[in-house]
């Protein structure tokens, strides 16, 4: 029962960030402006949920549920979001005008 729910969690939090990203461009695949009503979603929830349960030194799962899961290993997974908030702005830890952090994390994103 647990495993469904976190799945869910998982696949909602994806979705979400996707959503996001399209709303922070602004446009559709259409190039047509979006006008859609803003929903608050609890981000920072979702990002402690996801590294407690997967990247904390006690996680909830282990290593084998995290590569049944998301079909990579861990460590390469790491190896990547390193790389990729190394190179790139986009993942790297940000501040919004309001001074709330604006991506929480490497795994989030």
């Amino acid at each position: 029962m647990d495993d469904d729910f976190d799945d869910e969690l998982v696949l909602h939090t994806l979705l979400y960030a996707a959503q996001d990203m399209i709303r922070e461009r602004g446009e559709s695949s259409h190039g047509e402006k979006m006008h859609r009503k803003w929903i608050n979603q609890d981000r920072e929830t979702a990002n402690e949920l996801l590294v407690r349960d997967y990247f904390a030194p006690n996680s909830l799962y282990d290593l084998s549920k995290f590569e049944k899961r998301f079909r990579i290993s861990r460590n390469l997974f790491l190896c990547i979001a390193r790389d990729l908030e190394r190179n790139y702005e986009f993942f790297q830890v940000r501040w919004d005008a309001r001074c709330n952090i604006r991506d929480f994390s490497r795994y989030y994103n």
